[in-house]
């Protein structure tokens, strides 16, 4: 059972810890934080650039600690990303949720949710989880 709920575990972690950490030993694709392999991450930064590329959204996001890539892919209507667009701007701070992965040897973020911070306590909260 512990498996399984870690699997479903989400960890609050800085791109810094994601940069660095190394590889876990079931596959180049899984990477450990603390001894805890990682499968959902959450990370609150700003973006700082946003592009649109044919089949998602990627979005360079700095926390302080370091930046990283953040891919969304577009799985929504074309109205939902025309709104999606307007809220991940740069210069906004957002909470994003998804996966690390190795691609190109670059690490980056295959992002399940992407949510813009309504309250700055959150990105300091976050840093202290």
């Amino acid at each position: 059972a512990k498996n399984a709920k870690e699997k479903q575990s989400l960890l609050p972690v800085t791109i810094k810890q994601l940069k660095n950490a190394p590889s876990a030993a079931s596959g180049e694709q899984n990477f450990t934080v603390d001894g805890h392999e990682l499968h959902q991450v959450t990370i609150v930064g700003l973006i700082m650039t946003a592009e649109e590329q044919n089949t998602n959204l990627q979005y360079t996001i700095d926390d302080g600690t370091d930046d990283i890539i953040v891919k969304m892919v577009d799985q929504e209507s074309e109205e939902l990303m025309v709104q999606r667009r307007a809220e991940w701007r740069e210069g906004k701070v957002v909470r994003v949720v998804g996966q690390l992965r190795m691609f190109n040897n670059s690490r980056s973020i295959v992002a399940y949710n992407i949510q813009p911070l309504a309250d700055f306590n959150e990105y300091t909260f976050h840093f202290i989880e």
